[in-house]
């Protein structure tokens, strides 16, 4: 009983430190995605399906 904590209280650490991994992760490709158009590297590595990217920000306009 005392090795079937153990294992749940390991399995339950593991899968907290896969979720923080995943949310760094797509916090990094995230930023990444709104700085750049080249979404190939990371679209082809991970599903970023569910991730909003922010439209680029405009170009400075010039003053009149």
């Amino acid at each position: 009983n005392r090795t079937n904590n153990h294992q749940q209280a390991v399995n339950a650490r593991e899968e907290l430190l896969n979720d923080l991994l995943r949310i760094e992760l797509r916090e990094a490709a995230r930023d990444y995605l709104s700085r750049t158009r080249r979404q190939y590297p990371l679209h082809y590595v991970f599903d970023m399906s569910d991730i909003e990217i922010p439209p680029p920000p405009l170009p400075p306009q010039p003053h009149p």
